[in-house]
């Protein structure tokens, strides 16, 4: 295993102007996915956005340059979120353990986030081209994460082994499974059991992985 990184230096609070930025997005975001979940994506407007919102359209450009961005938004911050805690990883001898462990470990932490979830699935359902195009950003970047972090791992290079893109694809499609079901479930089976759930075929994985 490494060696402990030297302690980061303190991350400074947010001040007042950036918490006043940040409730103004979010503001502005929850109120054009409730619109668009409600309206459909193709009737509301940046404008009919602003106005809900109670605040000018200009502002809210400033936040949110295209329409399809308030759409965006979410699964770029979650992809943020998974690559970041995914280059957390330390260097173990089950690197498949330890990325499902990492994955768990954050849909743990979204199952307090349920409605926003469902929010944004049925604002995004109303909108196929863009939904397609936020899953297909967050698939891509989480799976070429993935396939990065194996390669390092494994010491292959993934132009001519199979096996980062094999692993990154199966444990991708594991994670989504996994989230897909809580989420058309409503919850009904909280993140951390339907993760455990799968833990043994994971395991099973990385037994096979390591012959």
């Amino acid at each position: 295993m490494s060696s402990a990184p030297a302690d980061p230096s303190p991350i400074a609070e947010p001040d007042g102007w950036e918490l006043r930025r940040r409730h103004v997005a979010a503001r502005l975001e929850t109120t054009a996915l409730e619109m668009f979940a409600d309206s459909g994506y193709p009737a509301v407007t940046v404008p009919d956005i602003a106005r809900e919102a109670g605040m000018s359209a200009r502002t809210a450009a400033r936040y949110f340059a295209l329409k399809e961005d308030f759409l965006l938004a979410f699964p770029r911050r979650s992809a943020k979120a998974t690559l970041a805690r995914l280059r957390d990883i330390e260097d173990t001898a089950d690197p498949v353990l330890a990325v499902w462990d990492a994955l768990a470990e954050l849909a743990h932490g979204a199952r307090d986030r349920l409605p926003e979830f469902k929010l944004w699935d049925r604002a995004a359902r109303t909108a196929p081209t863009v939904h397609a195009q936020a899953e297909g950003e967050l698939r891509r970047s989480v799976s070429q994460a993935l396939v990065d972090f194996f390669s390092r791992r494994l010491g292959a290079d993934p132009a001519t082994d199979l096996r980062p893109r094999l692993l990154a694809n199966m444990l991708s499609a594991a994670n989504e499974t996994v989230l897909t079901h809580w989420l058309d479930g409503n919850g009904a089976a909280d993140t951390e059991s339907l993760m455990a759930q799968a833990r043994p075929l994971i395991e099973r994985l990385a037994h096979d992985h390591r012959g």
